[in-house]
């Protein structure tokens, strides 16, 4: 004898489903994921906007903005802290870090350097002395 059905309301999009479990509620594997990651969210890579996000059956897609040249690109599941939208733009932001990672010890070594020597060395507003 097959088991009734009980008429239950999908608790993500809200549609009436018949139940075979008297402790479903979702219509379909994939209402249940799309809430599942509501409150799940992802953990974005730091500095990275997700302009837009969608599921397809087997993945999410991600259409995502390059902080370096501001141009929308998409990231998927195997993607899911890509940042930059080219190898190009990755490698430029490199540069930038590494130049000023590479001007903060230039000038932390003339400052050693200016200190060993004696000099006094006044930042800020030379007025109010």
């Amino acid at each position: 004898m097959k088991p009734p059905s009980i008429k239950r309301f999908c608790q993500h999009c809200g549609e009436k489903f018949y139940a075979r479990r008297k402790t479903a509620e979702y219509c379909s594997p994939n209402c249940r994921w799309k809430a599942w990651r509501e409150r799940h969210p992802v953990d974005e890579p730091k500095g990275n906007r997700v302009v837009k996000q969608w599921y397809t059956k087997n993945q999410t897609v991600n259409l995502r903005e390059c902080p370096v040249c501001k141009h929308s690109f998409f990231a998927t599941n195997n993607q899911a802290t890509k940042k930059y939208c080219s190898r190009a733009c990755c490698q430029k932001a490199y540069r930038q870090r590494f130049e000023a990672k590479r001007r903060a010890d230039v000038a932390r070594r003339v400052i050693r350097h200016l200190e060993a020597m004696g000099c006094e060395l006044y930042f800020g507003d030379t007025a109010a002395r």
